[in-house]
Formats: structure tokens, sequence, C-alpha cells
């Protein structure tokens, strides 16, 4: 399961670079979005699951972007649902109509369920868009949270990989 995701997102990501063209992002640019796919719990309550969530990004300049970031992510084996806010920055390399990010956020989670409890933390986002045209955009973006909780779970890592659909506007 895990090797033919990795090949589909090898075959999508070499697609997307072989027929990309020059981007267009601009300065205060924004973008609005909706986001879905897998999450998974790591350490003493390991758990797979499965999420949703929103974004908005706004274009600090042509390579910096503020983010902020909501998501609920269902984990039914232990359960449990996580809720997460995040706020902060993030580094785009904008050579193509694909465009590679990489990011940092300060966060907060509320686990609700058997794993009840609220924890500060933050998130490394790695991800990529590709701009289908000067308003559209879709991608995949990986998360990993640090969360620093206390009882029930203690410190914990979780991981998220979304597939985004997004508009944009403010040229």
């Amino acid at each position: 399961m895990r090797i033919r995701l990795g090949l589909t997102v090898c075959c999508a990501a070499l697609f997307v670079l072989s027929t990309s063209s020059q981007s267009q992002a601009f300065e205060r640019q924004w973008h609005a979005g909706v986001d879905a796919g897998v999450a998974s719990l790591f350490g003493g309550y390991s758990a797979a699951g499965f999420g949703a969530g929103t974004h908005v990004v706004y274009g600090l300049s042509d390579t910096f972007n503020a983010l902020l970031d909501l998501d609920f992510t269902r984990h039914p084996s232990v359960n449990t649902d996580i809720w997460s806010g995040g706020a902060g920055i993030a580094y785009t390399l904008d050579v193509a109509r694909a465009v590679p990010y990489a990011g940092l956020l300060a966060a907060g989670y509320k686990f609700t369920g058997d794993l009840s409890t609220t924890a500060p933390g933050f998130q490394v986002v790695l991800g990529l868009d590709y701009q289908i045209d000067r308003h559209w955009a879709v991608g995949l973006e990986v998360k990993m949270h640090t969360i620093f909780a206390r009882d029930p779970i203690g410190a914990a890592a979780y991981g998220t990989t979304f597939l985004r659909f997004e508009y944009t506007w403010g040229f």
C-alpha cells in the first residue's frame, strides 16, 4: 500500500515538473482552500486516521507566505478526534507552475474522545502546489506535528498528508 502510494506521488510529481511553465506568484496574493487526506498518530497511541481542513495564505513577498491552517482528523482505532490550528511562515520556490514550499507553524491541539487533552505544539510543513491557471491550484502537503501534551498521551508526534484545492486572488 505504501509503495503504491509512493509510486503514485512520484509519478504525479514527475508529470507536474515535466509540464510546468513559469509561475506567477506575487506579493499580497491570497490563497484560500480546503484540504483532505490521511493522518497518523505515533508513539504510545499509534493510530491511522483521516481528516480535512481549511487554509488561508497571504503572500508577504514572492518568496515568503504567511499561513493559517485549521485541521480536523478522526482516529477510530483509539476513539479520538484531533482539532488543530496553526499560524506561521513558509518559503516558496516559485520557479515553475509547480510551486514547492516549506514552512514552520506554531500550533494548538485539542484532543477529544478517549485521549481528551489540549496542548501546544508546532508543525513542519512540506508541500507542492500546482497552479492550474491564475485562480486555481491543487497540491499535496505533508505536515509533521510535534505536540507537547501531558496526560493522557504525553509528548506525541503526529503526521498528516492532505490533498489541497485552492482559489487565489489579489495579483
